[in-house]
């Protein structure tokens, strides 16, 4: 339904600003009103969104970080990686788990 004044269901600013702090308003009205919008949402779908939003830009984020730091530790892996003929050798294989032996790796507490 679109907001009227004479209606009384105009959303009050300084109340939105009170209730959700002014950058949750100012990051609300930036992400999804318009310039000539006027149904901003109702009250309790506002602060869900904004959270929606905030989880979503920082997984975002989070995800593109590790994708990269991913990519640098396999480059730098790969620079002394056997290559797959290397590990279809059984002998590769024997040196494995005599190295694995060694250090007893299923023993480890981390």
């Amino acid at each position: 339904r679109k907001m009227s004044k004479s209606v009384g269901n105009v959303a009050d600013p300084e109340e939105a600003m009170e209730a959700y702090s002014v950058d949750s308003v100012r990051f609300y009205m930036a992400k999804v009103g318009g310039r000539f919008r006027d149904d901003v949402g109702e009250p309790d779908s506002f602060a869900e969104k904004h959270l929606d939003e905030i989880r979503s830009l920082l997984g975002n984020f989070l995800l593109r970080i590790a994708s990269k730091a991913i990519a640098a530790e396999i480059n730098t892996l790969s620079d002394g990686a056997p290559s797959p003929a290397e590990l279809a050798d059984p002998s590769y294989l024997d040196g494995v788990e005599k190295w694995r032996n060694t250090r007893r790796t299923w023993s480890l507490r981390g």
